[in-house]
């Protein structure tokens, strides 16, 4: 018996290992074809996303002008991923955005101090 429920539960992580590469293959596809919406979508309902599929999700919403979503979905891939300087330099440009600008410089500081060659924080 518990050699059975080994095997069905080996078969279930199995089977959501391969929706979650599939889903995140798909989302990379969808983001590298600016398909902002589709990315929102596909991801939305996904109750439990890796921090890459935060960024995208985030990424998509922040396109579609969906800032308190886009910061939402920032803050988890932050919180999963607390080293990745994608995550604060995103949040910064909703702060700069949204006329936030103490918070802003503070968030790129932090992107900076993660990534010290990161260009694009380092424009901003």
């Amino acid at each position: 018996m518990s050699f059975l429920l080994t095997l069905l539960c080996c078969r279930q992580f199995l089977a959501a290992q391969v929706e979650f590469s599939v889903r995140a293959q798909l989302a990379d596809r969808l983001v590298a074809q600016h398909q902002w919406q589709a990315v929102a979508d596909l991801l939305g309902p996904v109750r439990e996303r890796s921090a890459d599929e935060d960024y995208n999700y985030g990424t998509a919403l922040a396109r579609l002008d969906r800032w308190d979503d886009a910061e939402r979905a920032f803050d988890a891939g932050a919180r999963l991923a607390p080293h990745d300087p994608r995550f604060p330099s995103e949040l910064a440009g909703i702060a700069f955005t949204r006329r936030h600008y103490p918070e802003a410089a503070k968030l790129l500081r932090r992107a900076v101090r993660l990534s010290p060659q990161d260009k694009y924080a380092d424009d901003f």
